[in-house]
């Protein structure tokens, strides 16, 4: 039997839909942690890296100010204002921003999901049912 958080008991396997989205940390299946805690640890670890990686680009845009703000006011002082050299180093980090930027926000930062997998399997070859009809 299926035991839910709430003490009740249903068939094995069978969750009423009402009671999934609020107990879908919580269901076991004959003692064991769920599909449902797995699925639901997998969502938050790849939360996590997500947020991880947008903060440490955040953080990445905040020393790329910094850095120009210093090496701008190092060329004022300097008195050699014929040749911008700045903007060698600014046009660097600037490129290497924008390729972090494309990796954190871009269009290949979606979730791959069983249909991706099952497409990709497709175009190698490998044929087979589709993973929703297994």
């Amino acid at each position: 039997m299926a035991r839910l958080s709430g003490g009740r008991s249903t068939r094995k396997g069978v969750v009423e839909l009402c009671h999934l989205t609020s107990l879908a940390p919580t269901v076991y299946f004959d003692g064991r942690v769920g599909y449902l805690d797995q699925m639901n640890e997998e969502m938050r670890d790849a939360a996590r890296k997500r947020i991880k990686a947008k903060r440490d680009f955040w953080n990445m845009v905040v020393a790329f100010v910094i850095i120009a703000a210093v090496m701008n006011v190092v060329w004022l002082m300097s008195g050699y204002r014929s040749y911008y050299w700045p903007a060698w180093p600014m046009i660097g980090f600037a490129i290497a921003t924008a390729f972090t930027a494309f990796n954190i926000f871009g269009p290949g930062r979606k979730p791959i999901t069983d249909d991706d997998i099952d497409r990709e399997v497709r175009k190698m070859g490998g044929g087979g049912p589709p993973h929703s009809a297994r």
